[in-house]
Parts: C-alpha cells; sequence; structure tokens
C-alpha cells in the first residue's frame, strides 16, 4: 500500500496574495534618473563646445585681422608707388606685375573676420531663449564660407606664383635683399605676403574645424531630442498605467 499523508506530512494550500494588494498596489513608476543623467550630460557637452567655438573664433578674427592688415599695407604701396618715376627711370615694380593674389587674400580676410564675429556675438549674447539651432547654423554656415575662401585664396596665391607673372611675393622678396632700406621697403613687402599666404593655410585648417563643430552640434540635438521623445512616450504610458489602477 501506497503512503498515506499524515497531517503532519500535509503542506497546507498554497499562498494566496490577498485581492486588496492585487487591486490597490501601484505599478512600478518610470524611473526618470536615466534621463537625468542624460540631461546633465548634454547640458556639460553643450558648454564644452560653446567654450570651443569661442576660443576657435577668437583665433580666426585674430588671425583674419592679422592678414587684412598686411595684405591691405601691401597693396597700398603697391598703389603708392605704381606710378612713380623719378628721372624718367623705368617703374620700381614690372609692367606683368599681377595683384590678384593679394586681392584674393584680403578678400578672404575679409569674410573670415565677418564670420567669426558673427558667431561671436552670437555666443556671447545673452537672450532669454535658446538659440541653438540658430548658432548651429550660423556657426556652419560662416566655417563653411570662410573655408571656401580660404581654399581658394591659397590655391589662388600659389598658382599665379607660380606663373610666368611677377606678384607681389614673388617681386618684393627678389628685391627685397638689393633693395635693403630704401623706399619701398620690399623686405618688409615679402615678410608681410608670405605671412598672408600662409597664415590662410592656418585659417583654413581652423575653418574646417568650425565647420564640423556646426555639424557636430546638429549631431548633439538630434540625439538629445530622441532621447527627449522616448522618454516622454515612456512617461505617459506610465502615467496612463497609473490612473487606470487607480
Amino acid at each position: 500500500m501506497g503512503h498515506l499523508l499524515t497531517p503532519i506530512d500535509w503542506p497546507g494550500p498554497p499562498a494566496v496574495t490577498p485581492l486588496s494588494q492585487v487591486m490597490f498596489s501601484a505599478p512600478p513608476r518610470f524611473s526618470t534618473s536615466s534621463v537625468d543623467f542624460e540631461e546633465a550630460d548634454y547640458l556639460v557637452r553643450r558648454a564644452r563646445q560653446r567654450q570651443a567655438r569661442i576660443a576657435v573664433s577668437i583665433l580666426l578674427l585674430g588671425s583674419a585681422l592679422a592678414v587684412v592688415g598686411c595684405s591691405g599695407n601691401t597693396l597700398v604701396v603697391y598703389k603708392n608707388t605704381k606710378n612713380f618715376n623719378l628721372y624718367s627711370l623705368p617703374s620700381i615694380w614690372p609692367s606683368n606685375f599681377d595683384d590678384r593674389s593679394v586681392k584674393a587674400t584680403l578678400g578672404a580676410g575679409v569674410v573670415v573676420a565677418v564670420g567669426s564675429i558673427a558667431v561671436l556675438v552670437s555666443l556671447l549674447t545673452p537672450s532669454p531663449r535658446q538659440r541653438v539651432n540658430l548658432q548651429n547654423t550660423l556657426v556652419s554656415v560662416a566655417g563653411a564660407s570662410g573655408a571656401i575662401a580660404s581654399i581658394f585664396s591659397v590655391a589662388y596665391g600659389f598658382v599665379l606664383n607660380a606663373s610666368q607673372a611677377e606678384t607681389m611675393m614673388t617681386w618684393s622678396c627678389k628685391w627685397g635683399d638689393l633693395l635693403n632700406g630704401l623706399r619701398p621697403d620690399f623686405q618688409r613687402i615679402c615678410t608681410e605676403s608670405r605671412f598672408s599666404l600662409y597664415m590662410m593655410i592656418a585659417v583654413t585648417v581652423l575653418e574646417l574645424g568650425m565647420t564640423i563643430m556646426g555639424s557636430l552640434g546638429f549631431l548633439m540635438e538630434k540625439k538629445m531630442a530622441v532621447v527627449r521623445s522616448t522618454t516622454a512616450k515612456r512617461k505617459s504610458i506610465s502615467d496612463e498605467t497609473v490612473e487606470a489602477v487607480a
């Protein structure tokens, strides 16, 4: 015969959760700790991005003003002396002189300076409303336009310097050592011409970096918008569940 369960062996009825506890216990609410972390991290990254943009804009503005000053000075010297003719001697400037490279460098410097000023004004001017998208757009446009202008001026300068025509750099550097101390000061013009051309190479790199920062700003805002949208949907579902149970 099989073993009969005695009252001592009987485990008793299974534990049943009271109905009131099931009905009136609130479901777990949506946790916002991860959301708060995302927001805090976003604010930190945006502050660092703003500081980087300000620093690069200041560097660009200083470099552009230096280029404009040097290029403008060489053009002024050329215009003041191109018609100079002492005792019917030949002109100090050749007949095949080409000043377009200096004008291109001067124009690129103006474009970079204006763009840098616009970015700095946007970043440093307080506003009651957030202008994140406007700032990202302005940084991207200023960076792209400055990069294009800088690349054109540098490429154009090297092409003209390698041509048969005499440019501000080639002519002044050719006679700078021979006519040192005379007017016009070709040695100084040579230094300023070289400085302007090679400084625009550095400006090109900075402008490309500014363009990348603008693009990264758009990507960061897009990512944060997705996080906020997902958070809002989850919170809405959690609130609806709580209301249904209550």
